[in-house]
């Protein structure tokens, strides 16, 4: 199971404040349903679809979605490209580990660097805490569905998984 997890990251990106933790609209979306941007609620709603415990939190005034998925990763889904605060165009999703233990820089680098290329579509790196994280951008320029936001969450989980099992073998 995936251990990390957003210690390393929370340390990191320094104090956090609750912002809210109460449930977003009870009407959930559907993989066809269009989004627009992506916004804090839309990505909730999303992720509770997909079983996931979230909150939003908030660090130096940029709101993000902590989620804590059933296969027990965490991660953050932060909104961002966006103007005055909204029509939010791009996507962060992280999630972070703590360094292997007894690993050297040269076989951290050189196992960052094969996952990367392994899955081109994923960063992997040292954050400055010394813990280690995988990294997805998403874009929605001209609009997006539901489903799509679903899958990149699974997609992601599932190569957050993978990710874990190399460096907690």
């Amino acid at each position: 199971m995936v251990r990390a997890m957003l210690n390393g990251l929370v340390a990191t990106l320094a104090t956090i404040l609750l912002v809210t933790a109460s449930p977003v609209s009870a009407q959930a979306l559907t993989d066809t349903t269009p989004i627009k941007e992506f916004t804090l609620q839309n990505v909730q709603s999303v992720l509770r679809g997909l079983g996931a415990k979230t909150s939003v939190l908030e660090n130096n005034g940029q709101p993000f979605v902590r989620a804590e998925m059933e296969s027990g990763l965490i991660a953050i889904y932060q909104p961002t490209a966006c103007t005055d605060g909204s029509d939010c165009a791009g996507l962060n999703i992280m999630a972070a580990w703590d360094r292997p233990k007894g690993w050297s820089d040269a076989k951290l680098l050189k196992a960052l660097s094969d996952f990367e290329n392994e899955y081109s579509f994923i960063k992997a790196g040292v954050l400055n805490d010394g813990s280690i994280y995988v990294q997805r951008y998403v874009i929605c320029d001209f609009g997006t569905f539901a489903g799509n936001i679903r899958v990149e969450a699974t997609t992601f989980s599932s190569i957050a998984a993978a990710f874990s099992k190399i460096v907690n073998p």
